[in-house]
């Protein structure tokens, strides 16, 4: 993309490990994964960071944006001020539901 005039952004997960081609892009950042996913507010860094990419960025070419969230990966956690917008007991849960992938793993 940065090839055919395309400013072009990158930011996710290390657990994308295609890091040669990620050195392709414009912009390349990593999250801090563990620190990302026990925040509570999954997705809140990339797309805080994406949007100061977009108020920024060159205005005069097109541009590739490419987010890797973190989520949804175990530990699922909420901030606190999600958790009390809802009563968790009243909330039907599916009946495939597991709460965590360690059930279906034995890990």
């Amino acid at each position: 993309m940065r090839q055919s005039g395309y400013e072009t952004w990158h930011e996710g997960k290390l657990g994308n490990t295609a890091r040669e081609i990620h050195k392709r892009f414009d912009h390349s950042k990593y999250l801090e994964d563990d620190k990302c996913r026990t925040s509570g507010e999954h997705g809140k860094q990339c797309v805080d960071d994406a949007i100061v990419f977009l108020k920024s960025r060159q205005t005069d070419k097109p541009f590739f944006m490419y987010l890797a969230f973190e989520g949804p990966h175990d530990p699922r956690v909420a901030a606190e001020h999600y958790l009390q917008q809802y009563d968790r007991a009243r909330i039907p849960l599916p009946k495939n539901f597991l709460p965590s992938i360690r059930s279906t793993t034995g890990k």
